[in-house]
């Protein structure tokens, strides 16, 4: 009996190793190139031909006064139902008051560009900062802050605040265009 034993675990662990070893990947398989994620919480420095790939509709919003867009060209207006995804957000407060900004998604009616955007007909707040006096703020979001649709003619991101003379906001991600 403790031969019989024996033979059946013997078989039931060479059958146990040969369904593992069928199910491991061939030589050839290991060695074909793969894509790879990289999530890091530090930086990271990369080296060789490196291609970033951005969204659709990527933006970056260069730094602008607070309520104002750039000066010079006009920042063309977006369609009606845009939502932002918002990755970052800063804003510099060169005065001596606290103030407090929030990035919304806003509709108007009365301009072809966000230059100067009247008579809001909608708007869609997104991320909102207190930023301390003589200081720079920022938040980034590792999974973007997708601001609600708005509804108009004219839709565009802008930062609105109390005591803003002077500051200056910008921002990065993406539209999402209905």
């Amino acid at each position: 009996m403790p031969k019989l034993k024996a033979s059946i675990l013997t078989a039931t662990t060479i059958g146990g190793l040969l369904t593992v070893g069928s199910l491991m990947p061939k030589r050839a398989d290991a060695e074909k190139p793969t894509d790879v994620a990289i999530v890091s919480s530090v930086p990271l420095t990369v080296s060789g031909n490196v291609a970033p790939v951005l969204p659709a509709n990527a933006f970056t919003h260069p730094p602008s006064q607070v309520f104002l867009v750039p000066s010079g060209a006009p920042v063309p207006a977006d369609p009606s139902g845009t939502r932002y995804a918002i990755s970052a957000f800063v804003v510099s407060n060169p005065t001596s008051v606290e103030t407090e900004v929030t990035l919304r998604a806003k509709a108007g009616t009365t301009s072809a560009s966000c230059s100067f955007l009247f008579n809001e007909v909608a708007n869609a707040n997104g991320p909102k900062m207190t930023v301390q006096p003589h200081s720079t703020g920022s938040l980034t979001f590792p999974v973007p802050y997708v601001t609600d649709a708005v509804a108009g003619p004219q839709v565009c991101l802008t930062a609105a605040g109390n005591n803003t003379t002077g500051m200056n906001w910008s921002a990065v991600g993406y539209k999402i265009l209905p």
